[in-house]
This record gives C-alpha cells, structure tokens and sequence, in this order.
C-alpha cells in the first residue's frame, strides 16, 4: 500500500493550506502541506509525529504501511516489539 492512498489529497496548494490551519488547532499541533504528484496533502510539522494517524500507522521498523487493526499480527511477522 503506497502512502499516498492513506491520505487524504488537495487540489490546490491553497485547499491544503487552509485544512492544515483547522487540523493543527484541533489537533494542537502545526501541519504543514507538501506537493504530492499533482495534489497536495498535509502532515505534521514534527517529523517524529508522522508515524501514522486515524486507520493507518507506518511500522517504525520496516516502514510498511499497516491498518491500525493489523499492528498485532504484524508484530509477530515484523519482530517489532511491544
């Protein structure tokens, strides 16, 4: 699974920006938009933050993309720890 189907996409870099404003002050955290083919989406400002957000999480060890639901079993596969 690529990142890019994870997220939700902006057509303009003026769409991106004003959801990024209403993200950070509901989640208290600054985000930022960034160009993603010829879409835009939104992430954290802190690169230590983006490991992963709602349904999806990125595994800190392979780097896999993973539904939130699979992290068990992926960690006996993975040998991630607990």
């Amino acid at each position: 699974m690529k990142s890019c189907e994870t997220k939700k996409f902006y057509d303009t870099e003026f769409e991106a920006t004003i959801f990024a404003a209403k993200t950070a002050g509901l989640l208290q955290a600054e985000m930022i938009p960034y160009k993603c083919g010829t879409h835009w989406h939104i992430t954290h400002a802190d690169p230590s933050k983006r490991r992963g957000h709602g349904m999806y999480y990125r595994c800190p060890h392979c780097k896999q993309i993973i539904k939130r639901f699979k992290i068990k079993s992926h960690r006996d596969k993975c040998r991630m720890k607990p």
